[in-house]
């Protein structure tokens, strides 16, 4: 995802890369881009890398700064479209996330594997796992086990499952087992875990082609289709 490699150039950390993720995932649950906008669907991962930046980062690069494959938007063009996810999201930014878990998981399940290896899973299935239906520890779980030596079945997972009580129903179990599924396949490897930069590689000038934007259209997914306009730009 553009999102979890632009925050390798800006040297953000893996906490940061996957908030934004979240974000993303959370505002399209709630409401969709008109005809899929590819300039608007960027302008929304540049909102949620800012506001993710701004609850994990000591600092943060000024709006001007912040440019997703080659768009270099208006500053006040992010600014509305942070207010729309903060509305969207009913300001609610402080996450608990998969990280928090991996610990509690690598004793548990006596992984001795190190858990920066459960951390490049998450990222590298990133793309194909919902984060709006998977709760955060069956993310977790499912990453350090997809990072030890064994290679696991639907009932082997489920007996390393059973030493744990956070997982009673049977869709937490599901939610496991797919995850796994997916972080165990042949993934890209440009999606693995986005690693900081030194400060001169992260502030190096990224050039792009600056859009002007005139308005951009989303729509509820809960309500009556509802037509939302950014800030005329020109």
């Amino acid at each position: 995802m553009c999102v979890v490699q632009t925050t390798a150039r800006f040297g953000f950390g893996f906490q940061t890369a996957y908030l934004a993720v979240a974000y993303f995932d959370r505002f399209l649950g709630r409401r969709r881009i008109d005809n899929g906008t590819a300039w608007a669907t960027r302008l929304l991962s540049t909102a949620c890398l800012s506001v993710a930046a701004k609850m994990e980062e000591r600092r943060v690069p000024p709006l001007s700064e912040m440019q997703i494959e080659g768009y270099a938007f208006d500053s006040n063009a992010v600014q509305r479209m942070e207010l729309l996810l903060l509305d969207t999201l009913q300001w609610r930014t402080n996450c608990v996330t998969p990280f928090d878990y991996l610990s509690y998981f690598r004793s548990k399940f006596q992984c001795e594997e190190s858990p920066h290896k459960a951390i490049d899973f998450i990222f590298a299935a990133i793309d194909a796992i919902n984060l709006t239906t998977c709760r955060s520890f069956a993310v977790a779980a499912a990453a350090i086990l997809a990072a030890s030596s064994e290679i696991y079945s639907r009932e082997s997972l489920e007996t390393k499952m059973s030493t744990t009580s956070l997982f009673q129903s049977f869709s937490e179990k599901e939610h496991v087992f797919s995850c796994y599924s997916i972080m165990t396949q042949d993934l890209p490897k440009n999606t693995m875990t986005p690693k900081r930069l030194p400060s001169s590689e992260a502030s190096e000038n990224h050039s792009g082609v600056t859009v002007a934007i005139d308005s951009a259209s989303f729509s509820s997914s809960r309500t009556k289709r509802r037509r939302l306009r950014l800030p005329d730009t020109h």
